[in-house]
């Protein structure tokens, strides 16, 4: 209040910079004399830090270092730049709207644009901090509200869609760290890991204590490599880690239809063993796999797994209406149970047909019928245990949908729009809400700032990979 009330008292502010505490602020002002015509002044706030990430004990520092060394040089630029990087925002706005309504209407693109800077704001772009070296980039994501961890990859995954739209080298760069400490043989597990460490220090888990999810982010590490390589059209990232992949991939053969109880990316909920949603996952990632390398053993071992999901039954309800939390789970309560089958999204952004399309279908159905009726804000749960959805999810849902059952991804979109403009929902973005009760609508902020949001991007990405060509 103090910065406040000495600007209301004179206009003006004292220029004092005393060291900075917690709870302290920050006032700018600048005075503008007196305006007859548009006067515009710029303001540059940002932070830097020299070593930015510490990645398995060698410090990286941010990548514009290798052009500015030095806060003087780097802050000269930055204002200096102002027109040509406001121009460029202009283009990238107007641009990515136009494309979004052509893809989801008017409130897909309000989603879109809230969405793009969100996503963007929780990467680190690096360099060695010891040679500035740009050969060597890699990106650091860290996971925000939800904890401190540090290239996670089941948020690098839900993410994946606004990289594969604007920028496809990102999820190469995003996947580095990960790929090259699993190569390096410190992870032992068979399964791929969760996260490289807590922000800012990635330094792995080299004493093979991490959160386990083992189909996962196996099955998503799988997934990535292949968005990476058709968006890129760059086979090397694939070939120089073809190895350690079928490693994986052979992994999820043993795994896909026989998993022991474990969590999933929506990790609240408890280990559960035979999940379909996990094992719709796996599938596709085998199909993808087999794609990839042209080894069509893994992409039959993908194809007859999801036959034994869907046309056997394994994975659907007895009158193959939805598709349900577990499978060999014959109860009568487990058949009334229902999961949003997001995991079907790849195979329909790939095309890659690992399951029939009635099955994207009746993955789709459902929702128009057994959402709240209250208020559309208060949107989809994640399956019929929880009380709570996902945005991302719920986007990954819309694309699913939207050959099939085009009513679904309508009400979906409108479901996240009103989550976005509910004026009771005043903090940063959170991609987790409460769909019942009296908190029905409201964002969750443990969730919030996250850089999952990218995953509003799957139904624009259904349009096509580096869409703005930048």
């Amino acid at each position: 209040m103090a910065v406040r009330n000495k600007f209301a008292a004179s206009g003006s502010l004292s220029n004092d910079t005393p060291a900075y505490a917690s709870g302290d602020v920050v006032g700018l002002t600048h005075d503008l004399g007196m305006v007859a015509t548009e006067k515009s002044v710029t303001f540059a706030i940002g932070y830097e830090r020299e070593e930015a990430i510490n990645y398995l004990g060698t410090a990286r520092s941010s990548y514009y270092r290798a052009l500015y060394p030095d806060t003087a040089s780097a802050v000269s630029f930055f204002l200096s730049d102002y027109p040509e990087a406001n121009n460029q925002s202009h283009y990238i706005d107007t641009t990515l709207k136009t494309k979004a309504v052509a893809a989801g209407g008017n409130n897909y693109s309000d989603i879109i644009l809230l969405s793009t800077r969100q996503a963007f704001g929780a990467l680190d772009l690096t360099i060695p901090n010891d040679s500035f070296n740009t050969g060597d980039i890699m990106i650091f994501l860290k996971e925000i509200s939800s904890d401190g961890d540090v290239n996670t990859v089941d948020v690098i995954y839900p993410a994946f869609p606004i990289f594969y739209v604007l920028c496809p080298e990102y999820i190469r760069l995003l996947l580095e760290p990960v790929v090259q400490y699993l190569a390096a043989g410190r992870w032992r597990p068979p399964w791929v890991i969760h996260d490289i460490g807590f922000y800012p220090n990635a330094n792995g888990h080299d004493d093979q204590s991490a959160e386990e999810q083992q189909v996962e982010e196996t099955g998503n590490l799988l997934l990535l490599v292949y968005a990476y390589t058709i968006a890129s059209g760059n086979r090397t990232f694939f070939s120089e880690h073809s190895t350690l992949l079928q490693d994986y991939a052979a992994y999820l053969v043993l795994n896909a239809l026989n998993s022991t109880a474990q969590l999933t990316s929506d990790d609240d909920e408890p280990a559960l063993a035979d999940q379909t949603n996990l094992a719709i996952k796996a599938s596709i990632a085998l199909n993808a796999f087999g794609a990839l390398s042209g080894n069509s053993t893994y992409s039959s071992e993908g194809k007859d797994f999801a036959s034994i999901l869907y046309d056997t039954e394994l994975g659907t309800d007895t009158d193959r209406t939805h598709f349900k939390i577990q499978f060999h789970n014959e109860t009568e309560a487990n058949n009334e149970t229902y999961v949003m089958a997001y995991n079907l999204f790849p195979d329909v952004l790939f095309n890659i047909s690992t399951f029939p399309a009635a099955a994207y279908s009746i993955a789709a159905r459902p929702y128009p019928s057994v959402s709240p009726s209250v208020s559309p804000s208060e949107g989809m749960p994640v399956d019929s245990h929880v009380d709570w959805g996902k945005t991302d999810w719920m986007m990954f849902m819309a694309a699913v949908a939207e050959a099939t059952v085009p009513a679904t991804t309508s009400m979906l979109i409108d479901d996240v729009h009103a989550l976005m403009t509910d004026p009771r929902n005043t903090v940063p973005f959170s991609d987790r809400f409460n769909v019942e009760g009296s908190q029905a609508g409201l964002l969750n902020q443990r969730f919030m700032a996250r850089p999952v949001v990218g995953g509003h991007f799957a139904l624009l990405a259904l349009q096509g990979f580096n869409l703005l060509g930048l």
